[in-house]
């Protein structure tokens, strides 16, 4: 296991909010403006640049600090290796070579990718610079909010993540991707997305009757449910096999080579998953995960995609059993209601190798229906008609292939994810900014790292790096003793976390560090604020209620029961009373640090939790 003991001197800020500016800033200006952030964070301690304290959104913490963020300075980390190693000798030349027509036929590309190497080759002594004007929609953003304050610092001094997403969008720059010449919006991994599409045909072949047999049937509740779990699992572990599908040289042990070779292990892989998920689980919320899918109601599902692939076919699985099992339930119940619509949140260009894009899930759909499977073609011909109908809508947008963490993410694409009534966040790289790639406990609970975010949550990720939270110790233990060392970065495990009610309401618990008098400790400020938060939102119900309560004048207005009714204080008990009331008690139960409740509408005082601390 990661020793978090070893990255203490990697202890960074939060990457600070800039707003930008109403024109472009000139180079020299913007130096200078990092240049004097960079030595204010100098002065400033690592609580100060680590607080949560003024932030909108954030995760709720023991001390309104956030952990340390990971650097890429640390010998020995996954980290490390990738900034130091995997980004220059396995995916840069790579890039290269897939892409030598666009370098031969451009002079400047292929300078500019020379540079980058040259970059990487020195990466402990390379500082960043900002993206150059390459005529793409983002750049201004990346320079004023996302790189500014690492410029001047080495890779490897830099986050992580930013130095990573960096990467990528320097890929793009070097290759004229948002220009006019040869490699203008060209894919620079086509190729691999192309041979992983094609690798994952025998994997597909093997998925395509299970979904069909679900399209076709007719079967209970029970079945419904117990299937919809299925297709979860099936999504998460196809970010697992993403490991393992794509094409390489050489032969396997069996003699087998190049695709079909491939194929079968995509196949193999599949199974296997399917059998070992539950094992390979360190925490699984599936059930609940596929009953909140199902619940009347919740008719806008939104999905941020990660990898292409047969990644990407485990994903669209599970969107087609979404819209599926919500047209049935809408031709039994109410066939007035409103279709379910399950949004693919997609990014906006290249990024991370694999990760798909609009074209890359049409890229799917059209192959799958040129199968010459018949299962498979059918379910490509189904998953058509339901990007032609409106019952999937891909959206892409720039904020899915940036370093922000979520809690950060602009107005627009936090709103965006805000109108969903579940949102799927898929695999590793996306957990990573969920947590801000930080080195939270193992054992934080998932409720609270995520605390901040807009909508009902589902995170579906295998493991890939070395973080993470909502991982019981004696699962963490477990997990290293069958993988010693690589358990948090080999894609063996994976974790399945649901959470229906976020807390949210940052404001509210920010209230809580600022309390310093007798019994202010850690725990019990990170109580308050959940504590807080759980007030906040029972007083957001009860707004929404009320704005409600010409429809529910049943529920809400009037007497409980009859006018004589009377509560513990001798009050005539209304229904309003009797709302407010189940509001306050529900959301103090649900955040678990209360432990005694009283309230006039109670006959006695209730305990809610017992390992709560507060009355």
């Amino acid at each position: 296991m990661l020793d978090l003991g070893t990255l203490a001197p990697a202890r960074v800020a939060r990457v600070p909010d800039v707003k930008p500016s109403s024109r472009r800033a000139s180079s020299r200006a913007g130096a200078r403006r990092a240049a004097c952030r960079r030595r204010a964070a100098t002065a400033m301690s690592a609580a100060d640049m680590d607080s949560t304290l003024d932030a909108p959104h954030a995760p709720l913490t023991p001390d309104g600090r956030l952990p340390p963020a990971i650097l890429s300075n640390v010998p020995g980390t996954w980290a490390y290796d990738t900034v130091s190693r995997r980004l220059r000798e396995s995916i840069l030349s790579r890039v290269a070579t897939d892409n030598a027509d666009t370098l031969d036929a451009d002079p400047r590309a292929a300078a500019a990718f020379a540079a980058l190497d040259a970059e990487l080759a020195d990466a402990a002594n390379v500082a960043l610079r900002p993206i150059e004007d390459d005529g793409g929609p983002d750049v201004r953003y990346w320079n004023e909010s996302l790189v500014d304050a690492w410029i001047g610092e080495t890779w490897l001094d830099t986050p992580w993540l930013v130095s990573e997403f960096y990467f990528y969008r320097r890929i793009l720059e070097a290759l004229g991707y948002f220009g006019d010449g040869p490699g203008a919006l060209k894919d620079p991994f086509q190729r691999d997305k192309d041979a992983g599409l094609a690798a994952c045909a025998e994997a597909t072949k093997a998925l395509a009757p299970k979904l069909n047999a679900f399209a076709n049937g007719d079967g209970d509740d029970d079945a419904a449910l117990a299937t919809m779990r299925l297709f979860v699992l099936v999504s998460l572990w196809g970010n697992r096999m993403d490991l393992s599908i794509w094409p390489a040289a050489g032969a396997t042990a069996s003699g087998a080579s190049g695709e079909a070779a491939s194929s079968t292990r995509a196949a193999q892989a599949f199974e296997e998953a399917l059998r070992a998920g539950e094992e390979c689980l360190l925490w699984d919320d599936s059930a609940a995960a596929a009953r909140a899918i199902l619940e009347p109601g919740r008719d806008k599902i939104g999905m941020v995609v990660d990898n292409a692939g047969f990644e990407l076919v485990c994903d669209l699985a599970l969107a087609d059993a979404i819209v599926i099992a919500r047209d049935r339930q809408n031709e039994r119940n109410d066939r007035n209601a409103p279709r379910a619509v399950v949004t693919l949140h997609v990014k906006a260009h290249p990024v991370f190798v694999s990760d798909a894009m609009s074209k890359d899930v049409r890229d799917t759909i059209d192959a799958m229906r040129a199968s010459p499977d018949a299962a498979t073609a059918a379910t490509g011909k189904r998953w058509r008609g339901h990007v032609e109908s409106g019952a999937w809508v891909i959206a892409p947008r720039f904020e899915w292939a940036q370093p922000q963490p979520f809690w950060e993410l602009p107005r627009l694409a936090r709103g965006a994810l805000a109108e969903e009534h579940l949102v799927v966040i898929k695999g590793d790289a996306n957990y990573r900014r969920l947590l801000g790639d930080r080195l939270w406990a193992l054992d934080t609970p998932f409720g609270e790292v995520a605390s901040y975010f807009p909508a009902p949550l589902l995170a579906l990720r295998t493991l890939k790096a070395e973080l993470g939270c909502g991982i019981p110790e004696a699962q963490a233990r477990r997990a290293q003793a069958t993988n010693p060392g690589t358990w948090q970065t080999d894609g063996k495990f994976g974790v399945v976390q649901y959470l229906p009610e976020p807390a949210r309401q940052a404001h509210a618990a920010n209230v809580a560090w600022r309390w310093d008098g007798a019994g202010s400790d850690a725990r019990s400020r990170k109580e308050l604020a959940l504590v807080l938060a759980a007030i906040a939102n029972a007083c957001a119900a009860l707004s929404a209620r009320l704005a409600a309560a010409p429809l529910r004048a049943s529920d809400s207005l009037g007497y409980a029961g009859d006018e004589n009714r009377r509560n513990a204080s001798g009050d005539a008990q209304k229904k309003l009373d009797v709302v407010a009331n189940d509001f306050v008690r529900d959301a103090l139960t649900e955040c678990g640090a209360v432990r005694f409740y009283a309230s006039e509408e109670e006959e006695t005082i209730v305990e809610l939790s017992s390992g709560g601390a507060f009355v």
